[in-house]
């Protein structure tokens, strides 16, 4: 549905309740390279702002969070739990090739 009203000026007050709401950043993704970012599940939902930084790929290592934009984005899923005794390192090859 469009709206009659133009609603931008009101998305930093609406970032704000969300951060208020959600407890996450709406700041952007941390640049690690040229080509990679490191960012959190607001950055993934946020189709115009991956755009703008030119996304094309995305690595979602969550059991939580989904591919938002799949029709749109290349993603490899790791789903695994954000816990300490998680065993990142078995995937190293699968996400340094990804990346």
């Amino acid at each position: 549905t469009e709206f009659a009203c133009n609603l931008s000026q009101y998305k930093r007050f609406i970032d704000e309740q969300i951060v208020k709401v959600f407890g996450q950043s709406t700041e952007p993704p941390s640049q690690i390279f040229d080509y990679l970012f490191l960012g959190n599940e607001w950055n993934a939902s946020n189709l115009t702002q991956l755009q703008r930084l030119g996304v094309t790929h995305v690595l979602n290592v969550t059991m939580e969070i989904a591919n938002f934009f799949s029709h749109e984005l290349v993603y490899k899923s790791i789903r695994i739990r954000d816990e300490e005794s998680s065993d990142l390192q078995r995937y190293w090859d699968e996400t340094y090739n990804f990346i």
